[in-house]
């Protein structure tokens, strides 16, 4: 690393996002606020960060979906820093889960024994036999 990458660094840190505070009640124009997000994807030990844990704490939380395929050198996940997340192998799925989420539907409805609310019913078949099934 040469002497000139460290202004580099600083030089692109001044086009970062920035935090900001809204001390008015109107809505400044460009800005993205907190109640404007729906959902959040992360890499799974990459939860720690301060904008993750502001959206975890929050009383209208946004979906908090985290990736196993993204590795990365932290281990904040979501278990140790007892936050409520999706898990998903991958990008692919986070998008699934997100359009499933805006469509309205529990995306633990759809994996394998992930819904807790269906019961086990008596299924009367046309020949008269009682089978035990899952509806």
């Amino acid at each position: 690393i040469g002497f000139t990458f460290l202004p580099c660094v600083l030089a692109g840190l001044s086009n970062a996002p920035q935090y900001l505070v809204n001390k008015a009640a109107v809505p400044v124009n460009g800005c993205i606020w907190a109640d404007d997000v729906d959902s959040i994807i992360l890499p799974r030990d990459a939860c720690g960060g301060d904008g993750a844990l502001a959206f975890a704490r929050r009383r209208k939380r946004p979906l908090i979906i985290v990736v196993e395929e993204n590795e990365t050198v932290l281990n904040d996940t979501p278990d140790k820093l007892r936050i409520k997340a999706v898990t998903v192998s991958n990008y692919w799925e986070a998008i699934g889960v997100i359009a499933a989420h805006k469509a309205g539907v529990n995306p633990n409805a759809l994996r394998r024994n992930r819904v807790k609310n269906i019961k086990r019913t008596m299924v009367l078949p046309a020949n008269g036999h009682t089978v035990s099934g899952v509806a």
